[in-house]
């Protein structure tokens, strides 16, 4: 009696039908863009919650936390330009409640939120200094969040456009009503012959004839496009 066996040529057509039904499922579902979603949306939902406890700790306190209060690092200066003499116009720190070094924010929060790809990205809190004096170390008059998204990008910020200057290099913000999001005035791309050059507005560097080399790539500064790029592109 003899046995049915499949053929070679059988046992290709069946795998090359799975890995193209795998290919078009992984197309149809794009895995990789729901995940960057995902993080996205908890991206906003955390930094709506905390605009919500930063506005409960003003009523209480009169003011917004100082870095010590929630910020696992110490605060950095904001210079007005590029030079670093420049004179200081704020700090910066970033959040992490999964730091070990993360302040308590009781009872405000159990615990303050983390990026979801922490150790890569951070949310960031910014505050001005008063004019010609120190920060204050006890007491913000107002406060900014920054996060950089995956995928999506905020109106308001485009790619990259919004954050303490110079590099900016923020996605998308909550801020304090008695102030607005920094932003960058103008966008950088890198040119035909590989060099960071200013595009004006985010559509503009997008638009046909802007100097900008496809695939498209825009920088919200020029500090942002040198840093990720070869120093050739900015000498």
């Amino acid at each position: 009696m003899s046995k049915k066996a499949f053929t070679l040529l059988e046992v290709l057509i069946v795998v090359t039908l799975i890995v193209v039904i795998a290919v078009v499922a992984l197309v149809l579902l794009d895995p990789f863009s729901q995940i960057s979603r995902a993080r996205d949306s908890q991206r906003k939902n955390d930094l709506a919650t905390l605009q919500k406890v930063l506005e409960d700790y003003y009523n209480d306190k009169g003011c917004y936390p100082p870095p010590n209060k929630i910020c696992y690092d110490t605060p950095v200066d904001v210079k007005k330009g590029t030079v670093g003499s420049q004179p200081t116009i704020g700090q910066k720190c970033h959040i992490c409640g999964s730091e070990s070094s993360s302040p308590s924010f009781s009872p405000y929060l159990s615990r303050l939120p983390c990026d979801p790809q922490h150790l890569t990205k951070d949310y960031l809190y910014n505050y001005d200094c008063p004019s010609g004096g120190p920060c204050p170390l006890d007491c913000n008059s107002l406060y900014r969040v920054y996060a950089s998204l995956s995928l999506e990008f905020d109106v308001v910020c485009s790619i990259g456009g919004c954050g303490p200057p110079p590099a900016y290099g923020y996605d998308y913000g909550i801020s304090s009503s008695n102030t607005n999001l920094s932003q960058s005035k103008v966008y950088n791309c890198v040119s035909p012959d590989n060099k960071c050059n200013v595009c004006n507005t985010y559509e503009q560097c997008i638009s046909p004839g802007s100097g900008c080399k496809q695939p498209y790539i825009i920088y919200g500064s020029t500090v942002l496009c040198c840093q990720s790029n070869p120093p050739s592109y900015c000498r």
